[in-house]
């Protein structure tokens, strides 16, 4: 094979596929990530503190890792 399963298809690799003369190879789809943030004692941000209350932080951590990971 010319690439490793599981090689992600960067520039670099679509020329190398293009330069073997392959019409099309077969991939996986990117896996879909859905993430929602549940409870009462959460607040979007710009939202004014309350007692007991936290700002939604894991909603950009999670993203972040998500999107790093090639993820949508």
């Amino acid at each position: 094979p010319a690439l490793r399963a599981g090689t992600r298809l960067a520039p670099a690799a679509c020329g190398l596929l293009a330069s073997l003369g392959l019409p099309s190879v077969r991939v996986w789809r990117r896996p879909k990530v859905a993430y929602f943030s549940t409870g009462d004692e959460i607040l979007s941000l710009g939202e004014a503190p309350r007692e007991g209350s936290v700002y939604d932080s894991n909603r950009y951590t999670v993203a972040g890792m998500v999107q790093a990971l090639g993820l949508n």
